[in-house]
């Protein structure tokens, strides 16, 4: 119905045109219009929950017990290392995996290390 005219829309006169960025769906009378572009904040969130999710791993295969606070050694390309010293970003890595500090650099000789390619970029971790 036309706000306030009465006048009703039959499916022959319905036209929705695609538009980028934007998924429409219908349900009955219903129309919802949910944008589908991501800003390069929630993209940097998803890699630090990622970063989050391998260091996790890293930590139970290295023998850590849960409650044990880690250094977290890391080196990636200039992106990763973006990621990893932005201030929100950093903490959340931090807070979830317990580790007192985020060292952009080599890991040390007794540091278990692995490496990882998240959203095609590299990264080798190490936590101790």
């Amino acid at each position: 119905m036309l706000i306030g005219h009465g006048y009703e829309v039959s499916g022959s006169e319905q036209r929705m045109d695609k538009k980028e960025g934007v998924a429409l769906f219908t349900t009955g009378a219903y129309l919802v219009a949910v944008p589908t572009e991501i800003s390069p904040e929630l993209v940097a969130e998803g890699m630090a929950r990622e970063i989050v999710h391998r260091l996790q791993i890293m930590r139970r295969s290295a023998g850590f017990d849960i409650a044990d606070h880690i250094d977290t050694f890391y080196q990636g390309e200039d992106y990763i290392r973006g990621v990893m010293s932005n201030a929100a970003t950093a903490d959340y890595i931090k807070q979830e995996t317990l580790s007192r500090q985020l060292i952009d650099g080599v890991p040390e000789q007794d540091v278990f290390t692995e490496s990882h390619k998240l959203g095609g970029y590299n990264i080798l971790l190490g936590v101790k």
